[in-house]
């Protein structure tokens, strides 16, 4: 009988460990396809008022999750419950909101002039920058990733830059964005572990949607008719992007390992690259997809090792290179 339970526990983890990959391969698939939708809405509408309309609409999509997780734990209609720390989740929400409307709005900007698939790998630097940022709060770099990092800025170099040296300013601006976005990581790592996740994201959206909202309002203006051509990939963003594969990515990294989130998550870049070849017509030339799986291939190298030199110090062994 206990033979019995344990294989039927083995099966229902491996069912449940399945069903969090297709979660988090389709939140890879939605992320890597919202480069194209950003890029499409860039042509009607400013960055700010695109980004507010995005984050209002993924905030009212996560709401009601945040909302059935509490009843549940409750047993009646309610969004708090006791063990909330209900003043840390709206700082950290609204510390986090900052950067993710700066680090969102850079990001739409360069959007008008990059590519998809560009602007999709340029994103991916984000994991290089919160290495190097680590430097500043006593964290040190092993000569490997040093390696990695260097490697990642060669990719870009070959990647991004013309032959007189000078890069887009579009490329610029997402570059920008992956650095911004390096703090958001780091805030959101941060938090996530001290507060409950879809009330936090849900407060962070909604903060990210008034900033965006009140710098729309003073420094850009928008025709009703651009806003009615931008509606379809305003929906995607906020729906699918904000709302859903956050949610996805969210139940599936309790039966995924952390390594096996991000490689998977990683993979948006390509699904950005493919997606602009399939969707669009358009491909990378053969120098920027050089430069772009060089940076790709450091951004995958980098979190492995960080991943491997965190399993040697949690079994107590010695640190290498």
């Amino acid at each position: 009988m206990t033979k019995a339970k344990t294989i039927a526990g083995d099966l229902n983890r491996f069912e449940k460990r399945r069903l969090a990959m297709i979660m988090l391969f389709t939140a890879t698939l939605i992320w890597g396809l919202t480069f194209l939708a950003q890029s499409e809405g860039a042509k009607f509408v400013p960055p700010l008022f695109f980004n507010a309309v995005r984050f209002w609409i993924g905030g009212f999509v996560v709401l009601p999750v945040a909302i059935f997780r509490a009843t549940k734990n409750t047993g009646k209609l309610s969004f708090w419950y006791h063990v909330d720390n209900k003043a840390l989740t709206l700082k950290g929400a609204f510390i986090d909101s900052l950067t993710l409307s700066f680090g969102v709005t850079f990001q739409q900007m360069g959007m008008a002039t990059a590519s998809p698939g560009k602007a999709g790998f340029l994103a991916s630097l984000t994991i290089v920058f919160v290495a190097v940022i680590g430097l500043f709060f006593g964290k040190k770099l092993k000569a490997l990733q040093w390696l990695g990092v260097f490697t990642a800025v060669f990719g870009v170099g070959i990647m991004s830059l013309t032959s007189d040296l000078s890069i887009n300013i579009g490329e610029i601006y997402l570059i920008i964005s992956a650095f911004i976005y390096a703090f958001n990581t780091i805030l959101t790592g941060y938090y996530s572990t001290r507060v409950e996740t879809f009330k936090y994201t849900t407060f962070r959206f909604f903060f990210a949607a008034a900033t965006c909202t009140i710098l729309s309002v003073i420094f850009e203006s928008v025709s009703m008719e651009a806003i009615k051509s931008a509606v379809p990939t305003l929906l995607f963003t906020g729906i699918f992007s904000s709302g859903i594969a956050f949610t996805l990515q969210a139940f599936a990294q309790v039966h995924v390992e952390d390594l096996t989130t991000q490689l998977m998550l990683s993979l948006e870049s390509v699904v950005a690259m493919l997606g602009q070849w399939i969707i669009l017509g358009t491909v990378m030339s053969s120098r920027e997809m050089i430069g772009a799986f060089i940076l790709f291939g450091s951004v995958v190298f980098i979190q492995v090792y960080e991943s491997y030199q965190s399993k040697k110090i949690d079994m107590g062994h010695p640190q290498s290179l």
